[in-house]
């Protein structure tokens, strides 16, 4: 019946205009989260990377000993249990966030929340990451790891408003309550019209 993304509240997401110094990570310690290819974009970017990745079950454990562990070093900062607020934080001061996710994202709400901070994302192309990122305006989607380290470079370009009001327009709460009250309406009035959808 209809596509309605997933939302948050704009007004706990702290803007900032000013760019940090460091690309930023927030998820889990996976390689569908793509850890280890962060840490190469960043590196080969020659940024620093800030990492909010929860490590706690054993398949997270077993990735992050062997492939997230033997590329630490001191451009690598690791924050394993960073509360909501701290992870905002990392958003809101970083330079970009960096999504090299390895599947099918379903929709991955790190990239509204990087945007509602007003840092842009730079992502490989997966589930709903075209959906989500505009191209060029709020971020940059590449197809090969190789590409990002260029695409992080290009973040600094972009206009970190852009990525706010893009939340704002799109992924703040009050528009996906307005959507499912129009997906709502229109069966209901199809149901009385004797009409299936």
């Amino acid at each position: 019946m209809a596509t309605i993304h997933n939302a948050l509240d704009l007004e706990e997401y702290p803007f900032s205009d000013k760019e940090g110094d460091y690309v930023a990570f927030v998820g889990r310690m996976s390689a569908d989260k793509g850890v280890g290819l962060a840490i190469e974009a960043a590196r080969a970017a020659g940024r620093r990377l800030v990492m909010a990745a929860k490590c706690s079950d054993d398949k997270e454990r077993e990735y992050c000993e062997a492939e997230v562990m033997p590329r630490l070093a001191e451009d690598i900062e690791w924050i394993e249990d960073a509360d909501a607020d701290r992870a905002k934080q990392i958003l809101r001061d970083a330079y970009c966030t960096v999504l090299p996710i390895r599947w099918e994202e379903p929709f991955g709400m790190v990239m509204i929340e990087s945007m509602a901070c007003g840092t842009p994302v730079v992502a490989l192309r997966g589930g709903s990451v075209p959906e989500v990122v505009d191209e060029g305006v709020t971020g940059f989607i590449r197809d090969d790891p190789a590409e990002l380290p260029d695409a992080i470079a290009l973040a600094g370009e972009l206009d970190r408003r852009a990525c706010r009001d893009r939340v704002a327009r799109l992924f703040d709460v009050p528009m996906m309550v307005s959507r499912y009250e129009k997906v709502y309406l229109d069966r209901i009035r199809s149901a009385e019209v004797g009409v299936d959808r």
